[in-house]
């Protein structure tokens, strides 16, 4: 149990359980909520490959738009490792609007992003990267974080 290395979860945890929060979170009375619900990290979990995962996904006539977003500075899951999967996909095309480009947020470069086409309905996923952000990048890069999130509604970032 406890949290996984590095992470406190304690402030969350306390104002997830919460009951007023869990009301206007419509959750079931009385949740208890817990860093992963309980599940116990294992190191072999993060040796499975996703790219099987993306494949389905993308080959699934389900429509979807996709962004997959990663902070640069990242040690637990490396932005270099995740583009790599990504540019190997070899049945993925880059969007003619969706190569390599900047994304900027207050003057300031905030990452990158490159958008492919996939599966037979060509629909968008997106890497999005935030510069400066470590792992949890809401945790490290608030604004950006926010920023990602509403683009990827908007539909840029997928």
């Amino acid at each position: 149990g406890g949290s996984p290395p590095c992470v406190d979860s304690k402030g969350g945890t306390t104002y997830l359980n919460r009951a007023d929060v869990q009301k206007a979170l419509h959750t079931k009375p009385d949740t208890k909520w817990s860093l992963c619900g309980g599940v116990i990290y294992n190191y072999a979990d993060s040796l499975i490959p996703m790219e099987p995962k993306y494949e389905y996904l993308c080959n699934g006539n389900y429509n979807l738009k996709m962004a997959i977003y990663s902070g640069d500075d990242d040690t637990v899951c490396g932005t270099m490792g995740t583009q790599y999967w990504m540019w190997n996909m070899t049945q993925w095309n880059v969007t003619s609007d969706g190569g390599w480009s900047a994304w900027d947020l207050n003057g300031q470069t905030g990452g990158y992003r490159t958008k492919w086409n996939c599966g037979p309905n060509q629909q968008n996923i997106s890497l999005v990267t935030v510069h400066s952000a470590g792992h949890q990048v809401p945790w490290f890069k608030q604004e950006r974080a926010l920023y990602v999130f509403e683009n990827f509604l908007k539909g840029t970032f997928s």
